[in-house]
């Protein structure tokens, strides 16, 4: 279900970005690498725990300053010993932008399902052979709820595409449940995550004329 919701919010999305009149930064493809640690609130740097997002955000609102938007994500992070994880989630949050390129999101909110494959090895009791044996595709289905904040800055002095680009910087407090019913309910991560988003839109006839390409 979360994925049929997240595929259609990108076609959703995608349609909206090419209709004539709208703001090339409309929909934003973003990426970032970070660290998540299994920790509640504030990170911890003694063990690095790497991991991936990306995926594309949605702006619902044309106003250059005050901006409201939905992202669609897909993440995996690794953690030794506990566990591979995959991400399928959205978030809806406020921006405010600052006509320097500064930007700041007090809060994003979301949530939405983690794949969970084990990293240790995991025994399940067989009760036809009264034994315990090991579980070789140890795979749990989570909930996660995601909050946090961000801070942003788009910049014309690296174009991809001839689109500016954003560099960002996420914290996020995540907590991902039911890992171990009987004895660790809930697990709780503060990942921090440095990336960056360029528009899916080209706004080619700015960059020519700011870039003064044809002279009279």
């Amino acid at each position: 279900m979360q994925i049929k919701i997240l595929i259609l919010t990108l076609f959703i999305a995608i349609n909206v970005s090419a209709q004539e009149g709208t703001p090339p930064d409309k929909v934003r493809f973003h990426v970032s690498l970070g660290h998540y640690p299994a920790s509640l609130a504030v990170p911890t740097f003694s063990t690095i725990h790497p991991g991936i997002n990306t995926g594309a955000t949605l702006r619902w609102n044309n106003s250059p300053r005050h901006q409201f938007f939905q992202s669609g994500n897909l993440g995996y992070f690794y953690h030794r010993d506990l566990q591979h994880a995959v991400q399928l989630f959205t978030e809806v949050g406020y921006n405010l932008k600052f006509e320097n390129g500064f930007a700041i999101t007090p809060l994003a909110l979301g949530g939405g399902y983690v794949m969970s494959i084990a990293d240790v090895t995991s025994l399940d009791w067989n009760a036809t052979t009264q034994q315990y044996e090991v579980n070789k595709n140890a795979v749990r289905h989570n909930w996660m709820i995601s909050v946090g904040a961000s801070m942003s800055w788009e910049t014309d002095l690296i174009l991809i595409y001839n689109r500016k680009t954003t560099f960002f910087i996420d914290y996020r407090l995540q907590v991902q449940g039911v890992f171990i019913k009987e004895n660790i309910p809930i697990l709780p991560y503060s990942p921090v995550r440095i990336g960056l988003s360029f528009p899916m839109q080209e706004n080619i006839r700015g960059y020519m004329q700011k870039k003064s390409f044809f002279k009279d």
